[in-house]
């Protein structure tokens, strides 16, 4: 009406930029494997130069990050029953491994985590509405191929996040091949890598989440939980922290000195080691060293 101000039904409105998002990665006219692929050099060349490979790729392209971070962001505040949800199966059908491969480009695997979360929470919203209407929609039926899709995304963050980010294009050929042969990544590009991997006795993901490296002959003698981060200690001093959320390693901090003692703070994000000469504190988001105390 006029002179009233502007308004937007907020589901409706979540519905209509996740179908834009959705729409844009699937878009053939884009052909973003291929764009992607050209920020991907195979001439070796230094971390920060294929750094910047990647950036220059988003920048040429604004929208698209936005749209590979946020799409099920705004998935999950959309209407529950709606058309939206074929149009996320179509999505996870044709462009999944393209998703993928740009999620590892921009170097934060825990976009991936994120979105699976995202999706999970959309498909409880679904199951509510569900469970208050007499009759069930003809797609609440793929709900628990949803939940699947969800799972895959975690445990593939979990198991390959690291080899993604140094490889994002390995998503295609390398990735799914290892994945178990029950899984619905395997199920639906399976036959598309072109690589037959002999010996996978499970076909359902087992129990561990992901398998961490710290280097060659380390091991972690001491693990600390801390909000988003967990700790690892290895045996030369050197603290490696982690995201909860992707598994993938965040920094390392030398104490400079065997540590006998690592403990957290319960109220913020500061460790505290304890070596043969010094007392340190440091934060485990920045790696930045708060206080130093030397040993009495």
């Amino acid at each position: 009406t006029s002179g009233l101000p502007l308004t937007i039904d907020y589901r409706s409105g979540n519905e209509h930029v996740a179908s834009t998002c959705l729409k844009f990665l699937m878009d053939p006219q884009k052909n973003w494997k291929h764009t992607l692929a050209l920020a991907q050099t195979n001439e070796p060349s230094s971390e920060a130069q294929q750094r910047g490979n990647r950036v220059i790729s988003f920048d040429t392209h604004p929208f698209l990050s936005y749209a590979v971070t946020w799409w099920a962001y705004h998935v999950s505040l959309a209407p529950p029953h709606s058309n939206l949800v074929s149009l996320v199966f179509e999505f996870f059908e044709k462009s999944c491994l393209v998703w993928i491969n740009a999620i590892a480009l921009l170097g934060d695997m825990r976009a991936l985590t994120r979105a699976a979360q995202y999706i999970k929470l959309y498909i409880k919203k679904r199951n509510r509405k569900t469970s208050n209407d007499s009759l069930m929609s003809l797609t609440g039926s793929r709900d628990d191929e949803l939940k699947q899709w969800a799972k895959d995304l975690i445990r593939v963050v979990g198991r390959f996040g690291n080899i993604l980010t140094q490889s994002p294009q390995s998503i295609y050929k390398q990735i799914v091949p290892f994945c178990p042969r029950g899984s619905i990544i395997s199920w639906t590009y399976g036959r598309m890598s072109g690589l037959s991997v002999v010996g996978i006795s499970s076909e359902a993901w087992d129990d561990c989440l992901a398998r961490l490296t710290m280097g060659n002959d380390q091991y972690a003698s001491k693990v600390l939980c801390k909000g988003t981060y967990f700790v690892t200690l290895i045996r030369n001093g050197v603290l490696v922290v982690w995201h909860a959320e992707s598994c993938g390693e965040a920094r390392r901090i030398d104490h400079g000195e065997w540590i006998s003692v690592m403990t957290c703070s319960r109220v913020s994000t500061w460790v505290v080691t304890a070596g043969t000469k010094t007392i340190r504190v440091w934060d485990i988001t920045t790696g930045e060293e708060v206080f130093r105390l030397p040993k009495l």
